[in-house]
């Protein structure tokens, strides 16, 4: 998010995460001047966006989120995370998620959340968007190549597996 802030430094970026000790480490980067790397078109809230605060409903002109783990994850593939996703969108707002999946070695994480793989084939994601308000609602494969774009170290490491697969879904409010 920092980088993208840096990129587009008119633009107001709100970072959210539920873990306050990478909120705090994201914040004193943030606070860095320009030139070593701060942003100060970043901000950060401390919660998950299923309880967003009032002031910001209907405030996000995009919205977007690579590579969710834990509940983040469990949200953004449910119904329920799309309708909390679509409260945070202005009208017109553009949606980006990457979700990315090793079957060996995020099946049991996936189980426990209750999440099945197969959410990407047969246009169920695309369902929940759709029915939570969004249009123009896509959900792709995304190859690694496309994936090492994100402009993550994270996304760049997991496009080296060759068992990963990754989807990215787009939409508009």
């Amino acid at each position: 998010m920092l980088a993208a802030a840096r990129r587009h430094p008119d633009t107001l970026f709100i970072g959210l995460d539920t873990n306050i000790a990478a909120l705090r480490a994201a914040g004193r980067a943030a606070q860095r001047k320009p030139a070593r790397g701060g942003a100060a078109n970043a901000a950060f809230v401390a919660g998950a966006f299923e309880d967003m605060p009032g002031p910001l409903i209907a405030s996000a002109a995009a919205i977007t989120v690579y590579l969710p783990w834990g509940s983040l994850l469990a949200g953004v593939l449910s119904s329920e995370g799309a309708r909390s996703l679509r409260a945070l969108a202005t009208p017109r707002a553009e949606l980006d998620i990457v979700v990315s999946h090793d079957p060996a070695r995020d099946r049991q994480h996936w189980e426990r959340l209750e999440i099945d793989p197969c959410i990407f084939s047969g246009g169920a994601v695309e369902r929940f968007y759709a029915l939570a308000g969004w249009s123009d609602v896509y959900c792709r494969p995304l190859p690694p190549s496309e994936l090492r774009t994100l402009g993550t170290t994270w996304a760049s490491k997991l496009a080296m597996s060759r068992t990963r697969r990754s989807w990215r879904l787009t939409a508009r409010a």
